[in-house]
């Protein structure tokens, strides 16, 4: 086979029996992962130095395994062989060329609650054993100014945990707005932020409720002295609807009513795995789902299925506790999952620290809206402008 590109992107079916699938180029081979459930796809990363050589490349499974397509792309946007459509990025381009860039940082991992129903909670190995990187106040407001955002929002973890984020938040807050959430725990200082944080450096803090981790008492204290301060337009309450604290949603409402505030969320109860799932196969993929010839593609069933052109890593970027930025909270969660071999366009586009760092300068091609968490898809939904393939493309894992 010549190889085209550095990128090849191996579409897959593996039945339960299978867990791992091989690719060899030449004498070099690389093991992959495999998840099942339908048509799923993986990417391997070559050396420049085989691009235009002819090479034998075979794929091979520790059990059932049907391969249906092997396509090197261009560059990271031309997935699965997916043709590039120059007319639909530009238009991406020109319709968000007005949204300013907004940036969610996670300022830690690790949290003062254990909460059971917590995303992060249930996969703690991934998420709360990373340490976040040894930069002081100073450098994380230089990094997250740089590029001049409207908004940085600020979450975790619980963010209050991290030395000095009372002088990041009022630093931040004298040259753009800044958000957060938090738990209002122990580590949420209130005499720290009344003395370091002015009213006007915060645009607000949501609070959520956590039942098992507090008492309602001590929860609604906390809250009604800060809301003192910084106002009810600045407060806000949070609610998982967990079966054990559904009790709690109207007391919640009648306190947020009884002190004028007015961003309340209520956020719907999702079973967290305890570890990430591995899926059983329950529908047999049909090879006519992604033959050779794209024509012959069925059409896809579903529009968050379909690929779109999005202005993340434009407009929008997620940095993590060490800095590395991502164009999703999709990326992070699936860079975290696949380690090495996640997908370029997964990958993180660089440290928020280095010199060198820019913003991407292209659209990022994704057919995963269903992926899309809320905080990225409220800032980005507008944008997205559609590739106009209306047929099947693989899962990427």
């Amino acid at each position: 086979m010549k190889i085209e590109s550095e990128f090849l992107d191996i579409s897959y079916e593996a039945q339960p029996d299978c867990t791992t699938l091989e690719v060899a180029v030449g004498p070099v081979k690389t093991r992959y992962p495999v998840d099942h459930g339908g048509m799923r796809m993986v990417c391997l990363t070559m050396p420049p130095s085989l691009v235009g050589h002819h090479v034998p490349v075979t794929v091979t499974g520790d059990g059932r395994l049907d391969v249906w397509g092997l396509n090197f792309r261009e560059d990271e946007l031309n997935v699965a062989g997916l043709p590039y459509n120059p007319s639909a990025e530009k238009e991406c381009v020109t319709k968000s060329e007005s949204l300013p860039l907004s940036i969610q940082w996670f300022a830690t991992w690790k949290c003062n609650y254990n909460c059971s129903y917590c995303w992060q909670e249930s996969v703690n190995l991934s998420y709360r054993s990373e340490r976040p990187i040894k930069a002081d106040v100073n450098k994380w407001v230089d990094a997250l100014l740089r590029f001049n955002p409207n908004e940085v929002y600020i979450t975790g973890g619980e963010p209050t945990i991290l030395s000095g984020i009372e002088d990041i938040v009022a630093m931040l807050g004298a040259y753009t707005h800044v958000s957060m959430t938090s738990n209002l725990g122990k580590s949420f200082n209130l005499d720290k932020w009344f003395s370091r944080v002015p009213v006007k450096a915060i645009s607000g803090v949501t609070f959520s409720f956590h039942p098992s981790q507090v008492s309602w008492e001590d929860y609604q204290l906390k809250l009604e002295h800060f809301c003192d301060h910084y106002g009810p337009e600045k407060t806000g309450v949070e609610l998982v609807m967990h079966p054990d604290q559904v009790g709690f949603k109207q007391p919640l409402l009648d306190l947020a009513k009884r002190l004028g505030i007015e961003t309340i969320k209520i956020d719907t109860y999702c079973e967290q795995p305890t570890i990430y799932p591995k899926p059983v196969s329950k529908v047999k993929c049909d090879k006519e789902a992604f033959p050779a010839d794209p024509a012959a593609r069925k059409a896809n069933p579903s529009p968050d299925r379909e690929p779109y052109y999005c202005p993340a890593g434009m407009k929008r970027v997620n940095v993590d506790p060490v800095g590395d930025v991502f164009t999703c909270m999709s990326a992070i969660d699936r860079g975290k999952m696949f380690g090495r071999h996640t997908l370029p366009h997964y990958k993180s586009i660089g440290n928020i620290f280095d010199p060198g760092f820019q913003l991407r300068p292209r659209p990022t091609l994704c057919w995963e809206t269903f992926r899309c968490s809320q905080c990225d898809a409220d800032r980005l939904a507008d944008y997205w402008v559609p590739h106009g393939f209306k047929h099947q493309l693989p899962i990427p894992e």
